[in-house]
């Protein structure tokens, strides 16, 4: 049985339609690893147009870390998401969110669910025109503030397609 991962089936699809695809993914891969890796790839010259980052939470050590891992999870995307958005800023980020694992329990999946929601909230919002009388003050205080929010062109919902409803995966479902 051929268990190509999702990344590697996007690329035969685009290739299909005439895109160039790179795939520097690495199985196992955590937030530090891939950041490592974006940073050798950039010094290597490679120049992409979008940059799809898809990585898990298992792969933080959420079995045994517990929910701290969602903090370092979250921290890790939002340092990839900013180097790419400041060394490549032509470069639409795009984050595959997370999936499903046949070892989550309750308490995993529950994580898994607000870990999908923190990374949804980064997709950028249509810039919208601004007139003086629409000017709301608080809101602008609140945009200063979040300003630290990392922002992505799209996001992946993999979770919705191949949750089971208990953070496993459906049948005939894999990574």
């Amino acid at each position: 049985k051929d268990l190509k991962g999702w990344a590697n089936q996007l690329g035969e699809v685009l290739e299909s339609k005439g895109w160039e695809f790179t795939n520097y993914a690495a199985a196992g891969f955590n937030t530090i690893q891939t950041l490592r890796t974006l940073k050798e790839v950039y010094h290597m010259g490679d120049r992409p147009d979008v940059v799809i980052v898809g990585l898990s939470i298992m792969n933080e050590g959420v079995l045994y870390r517990g929910y701290k891992t969602i903090q370092t999870f979250c921290s890790g995307m939002k340092d990839i998401v900013n180097y790419v958005r400041d060394q490549l800023p032509k470069s639409k980020v795009i984050i595959a969110g997370v999936y499903p694992s046949n070892f989550y329990r309750a308490k995993e999946y529950q994580w898994l669910k607000e870990t999908q929601s923190i990374l949804a909230s980064w997709v950028e919002k249509p810039e919208q025109e601004e007139s003086i009388d629409k000017f709301d003050p608080i809101q602008s205080i609140q945009s200063n503030i979040n300003n630290d929010i990392p922002q992505i062109y799209a996001i992946i919902d993999f979770l919705s397609a191949v949750d089971d409803g208990k953070g496993h995966w459906k049948p005939s479902s894999f990574a």
